[in-house]
C-alpha cells in the first residue's frame, strides 16, 4: 500500500488495482449505489445531486444503518455511502458487518461529527473512504470517484501525543 497526502488535507492509501468486473467500453461503468442517511433534507438534497453524476445509479436508501447489510445482499453494489450515526444504529458497526461479507463494496462513510476517534474507527472497520458534511459537493464528488479506484482516503488527523 502507497500513502500520499492530497492538499485540503486529505490521505490517500493506494491499494493494488483489482480486475475490474463492471469495466465496459471506454472504461466507464454503471457504479450502483446504497445511500444510508437519516437526516431527510441531507438524503432527498444528496440523491438529487448523485443522480446527476454520470454513470451512477442509486439502488436503494434507507434512513436505518441495520438495513445496509441485506440491502448489500439484495442489490450487490459498488458503493454504499453510510451515515455514521442514523436513529437506529451504528454506521461503523454495520460498515464492518459489510466489509467482513463483501470486501469488495466500497463504503463512504459521512458524518457531521467533527471527532478523530470516528475516521480511525471507520478505517479499522473497513471503511475505504470518511468525509464529514461540511464538504463541498465537488469534494463529495471527487470522493464517489475515488470509489471507481483501489483507493481509500480519510481526513488527515492530529497525531496522538501523550501529555508528559
Amino acid at each position: 500500500m502507497v500513502r500520499e497526502e492530497l492538499s485540503g488535507g486529505w490521505d490517500i492509501h493506494r491499494e493494488p488495482e483489482p480486475a475490474d468486473k463492471h469495466k465496459g467500453m471506454g472504461g466507464a461503468y454503471q457504479m450502483k449505489v446504497i445511500y444510508i442517511e437519516d437526516q431527510n433534507l441531507l438524503a432527498s438534497t444528496l440523491v438529487k445531486v448523485m443522480n446527476q453524476i454520470p454513470d451512477m445509479e442509486i439502488v436503494a436508501q434507507s434512513d436505518k444503518a441495520s438495513d445496509a447489510f441485506r440491502l448489500c445482499q439484495i442489490h450487490h453494489p459498488d458503493l454504499v455511502i453510510m451515515d455514521i450515526f442514523t436513529n437506529d444504529g451504528n454506521g461503523i458497526e454495520s460498515t464492518a458487518l459489510i466489509k467482513k461479507s463483501f470486501p469488495e463494496i466500497k463504503v463512504l462513510i459521512l458524518t457531521g461529527v467533527e471527532e478523530d476517534w470516528l475516521v480511525k474507527a471507520a478505517e479499522e472497520a473497513g471503511a475505504d473512504l470518511f468525509a464529514r458534511k461540511n464538504l463541498s459537493l465537488n469534494e463529495l464528488t471527487d470522493l464517489i470517484q475515488y470509489a471507481r479506484m483501489p483507493y481509500r482516503v480519510f481526513p488527515q488527523i492530529q497525531a496522538d501525543t501523550e501529555k508528559t
